[in-house]
């Protein structure tokens, strides 16, 4: 399924830039999964990305990192997802 937050590139009106996502979960929100990713993660994101684009010739594009974080509360049935667009800065 595909936001306006994602892409497929082929003029469907959605964005043309490479996401990459961390995805963190947790089964309560008392260690928010945003507090996870600090400045060495952010880091190696950021040189992995750069590298990814290199490999793969998308040099010109577009690159941006998403964190969602995704609570599962035991005792509900809904989980909580947050979406941040551009949370690390390339």
């Amino acid at each position: 399924m595909e936001s306006p937050e994602t892409t497929n590139g082929e003029g469907s009106g959605f964005s043309s830039a490479i996401v990459f996502v961390e995805v963190k979960t947790r089964s309560a929100d008392n260690y928010p999964g945003e507090w996870a990713i600090g400045p060495a993660k952010k880091r190696r994101m950021v040189l992995l990305a750069q590298r990814m684009a290199r490999k793969n010739g998308w040099r010109g594009r577009k690159l941006r990192i998403d964190v969602v974080v995704v609570v599962i509360h035991p005792d509900q049935r809904t989980p909580i997802i947050r979406h941040h667009p551009n949370a690390v800065s390339l």
